[in-house]
């Protein structure tokens, strides 16, 4: 089955997501734009929360996932997250990156936290 699975999925993640999004018409064309253009905010959201964003209903969100040829809404998150994941850049990454220090970072800090700042300064490891 989950044979099954995979081929339906394909035309869309091949290039026949360009064909089935032309057969839209063009206010379900222009209601999903926004989400194949930039995938990475829209991820995660489930159904409702997609059609909220995009200003329309549930229902009609799952017509035009379906009109593009994804059995589910599940499958149309799958293959948001692999063009999010394609279309990440070396920003994307630093940018996520920013928040977690390297381990040797964390430690001098937690050191630092048991002594004073300006002895901390001294010890401070050089990169």
């Amino acid at each position: 089955m989950a044979r099954k699975v995979a081929q339906t999925r394909l035309p869309a993640a091949h290039g026949g997501l360009a064909d089935k999004l032309r057969h839209l018409s063009p206010k379900r064309q222009e209601i999903i734009r926004p989400v194949l253009e930039n995938p990475r905010p829209y991820v995660l959201l489930s159904v409702r929360a997609l059609a909220d964003r995009l200003g329309t209903e549930p229902a009609t969100t799952v017509r035009i996932v379906q009109g593009l040829g994804f059995p589910t809404y599940k499958d149309f998150q799958r293959h948001l997250h692999d063009l999010s994941v394609a279309y990440a850049t070396s920003l994307d990454t630093m940018k996520a990156a920013r928040g977690r220090a390297p381990a040797r970072q964390r430690s001098y800090e937690l050191r630092c936290t048991e002594t004073s700042r300006t002895s901390c300064a001294e010890q401070q490891p050089q990169c």
